[in-house]
């Protein structure tokens, strides 16, 4: 850092705040990306910008999050992007019975979130056909 003493290279702690959400992880995976470029062009001589991964960035507030039923909206034109090839029928039947169904479960009027679906299926009884149902749709949800 530029206040520091020169000296050799330590180790650094740069913390970045990013919402815990499948959104955050691509944009973890992103700023990564973007930290590991500024390291390299360090390496080859470049100043390292430190005002840039300093600056703590302020977590998002829950009202600005996608809510659940967007993300599920989305999910959903993406199923049926993906499966244009299949009857329409088949694909209706696929994504009441194993998707929409039980996302019912989930409180979709909230901001998207892990904890609220582990919540939701943890809530329900073990080995129950609902519980089944509603973890992979989750993962499905997630991806």
């Amino acid at each position: 850092m530029p206040e520091e003493v020169q000296g050799p290279p330590r180790k650094r702690y740069i913390k970045l705040e990013v919402a815990y959400t499948a959104q955050g992880i691509g944009e973890a995976e992103a700023l990564a990306i973007d930290l590991n470029t500024d390291i390299e062009q360090w390496r080859q001589g470049r100043n390292f910008d430190w005002g840039k991964w300093n600056k703590p960035k302020k977590r998002q507030r829950s009202d600005e999050l996608e809510s659940f039923a967007s993300v599920i909206e989305r999910l959903k034109t993406q199923f049926f992007e993906e499966n244009k090839d299949e009857p329409r029928q088949q694909k209706d039947r696929y994504w009441q019975t194993d998707r929409a169904t039980p996302f019912r479960k989930l409180d979709q009027s909230l901001p998207y979130s892990v904890g609220h679906m582990r919540e939701t299926i943890e809530g329900l009884p073990k080995n129950s056909s609902p519980r089944k149902r509603l973890s992979p749709a989750c993962v499905q949800l997630m991806m």
